[in-house]
């Protein structure tokens, strides 16, 4: 391509008229040149629509069983239900015998009867049963005993406070003066 200049006042080129040649032949592919700059993040995009309600388990449950079959429902949050099966196993064979025990010793029971007049304890042993008669021989005649309080006073535990008590004696017609018989308080203690 070949341009017509002329010059202004100012000493400028201006292009007033252009010729254009035929177009030459495309030269060879340039060289790659640098990788630019990484741009700045765009804006967010808009929020997408919600998408459809999950499905979830809300129950397991075994629903029948029949000749060695159960069977289970399952029920989803949707109302939809499935079942599935499950069989028992088959019964295992028999174990084998275990071993005789040992003999044990020879052991003695005891039995106890009352007839009446006399304890009697039976010895059971391997060798045979023999009685033992508990009864002993009449003992000797005791001593005499001392003279036993004439006023005795009873209690209970957890009975009631309040006692009423009738006091009977006879005073020594010699010593009307001395009282025949003495009262006591006890004294209580805690621990």
């Amino acid at each position: 391509m070949s341009v017509l200049y002329i010059r202004d006042e100012s000493g400028k080129l201006v292009p007033i008229y252009t010729i254009k040649g035929e177009d030459g032949e495309q030269g060879p592919e340039g060289p790659e040149g640098p990788k630019g700059d990484q741009g700045p993040k765009g804006d967010q995009g808009p929020k997408g629509d919600q998408g459809p309600q999950g499905r979830g388990i809300v129950s397991v449950a075994k629903t029948s069983e029949a000749n060695g079959v159960k069977t289970y429902t399952i029920t989803m949050t949707d109302g939809a239900t499935f079942t599935f099966t499950i069989a028992d196993g088959k019964n295992g064979t028999d174990g084998t015998d275990g071993e005789d025990g040992k003999d044990g010793t020879n052991g003695i029971s005891v039995t106890h009867s009352w007839d009446e007049t006399r304890t009697v304890l039976t010895l059971t042993s391997a060798s045979g049963t023999d009685s033992v008669n508990l009864k002993g021989a009449k003992g000797d005649k005791g001593d005499k005993g001392d003279k036993g309080d004439p006023y005795t006073l009873t209690t209970a535990d957890k009975a009631e406070g309040v006692i009423a008590l009738t006091f009977t004696a006879h005073y020594d017609p010699s010593d009307l003066d001395t009282v025949p018989f003495e009262i006591y308080y006890p004294i209580l203690t805690t621990t």
